[in-house]
Order: structure tokens, then C-alpha cells, then sequence
């Protein structure tokens, strides 16, 4: 019964610090891929910064129009072939356009967003 005691302790105690560490490692995966998506845009703007070619990216495009594809996008990111190689746990990366922030969407909330 002593023994038992103890392995229910040491369980009470272990589970929710291995969730934690699973949560937290989830959380720094999720940035190191948003960061990566963000050096990705910046790399499809400089054409036009620096050539001012008339390239629409900086001109409000929506993800997906232009030149600003989710092939361009993921040939800037190393380790990626697709967004969905990017997902973490239940959620999906979503890039954004151009000017605005990528993020992260539960991926239930995803499907009924669309």
C-alpha cells in the first residue's frame, strides 16, 4: 500500500510537468516556424525594394495571388516542402499576407473558417 502511495505521487507529480514540457515545446516549434515564414516574406519582398520591379507583394495581395504563392513561400523556407509540413499538434500554420503576421489556428477552427 506504501508503495503504491508513492507511485500515485510521483504520477500526480510527473504527468503535468511532461504535458507542460510537451506544451512549451509545442509553443517554441510554432515560433521558430512563424519566424521562419516572416524571413520568407521579407526574402519575397527584396526584389521590389531594392529593383522596384512592380512586383505586387508589398501592394495589400492576398496569400496565394501574384507572385506570392505557397510554392514561393516554401522555396524561401528550408525543411519545408508544403505549409502542412509546418503544422504543430492540432494546429495549422497560416502565412497571411503580406504586411500582416503569420499564425497559428486550431485546426478545427480552420475547417469551419472555410
Amino acid at each position: 500500500m506504501f508503495v503504491m502511495a508513492i507511485i500515485g505521487l510521483l504520477a500526480a507529480l510527473g504527468v503535468p510537468a511532461i504535458m507542460n514540457s510537451i506544451t512549451r515545446s509545442e509553443d517554441k516549434a510554432k515560433e521558430a516556424h512563424i519566424a521562419a515564414i516572416e524571413k520568407a516574406k521579407g526574402m519575397l519582398q527584396l526584389p521590389q525594394i531594392i529593383y522596384e520591379s512592380g512586383r505586387s507583394l508589398t501592394n495589400g495581395t492576398a496569400f496565394g495571388e501574384g507572385d506570392y504563392t505557397e510554392e514561393t513561400l516554401m522555396q524561401c523556407v528550408q525543411n519545408a516542402a508544403q505549409l502542412a509540413d509546418l503544422d504543430v499538434g492540432g494546429y495549422s500554420l497560416i502565412p497571411g499576407a503580406v504586411g500582416e503576421k503569420a499564425r497559428y489556428v486550431a485546426k478545427s477552427g480552420l475547417a469551419a473558417s472555410e
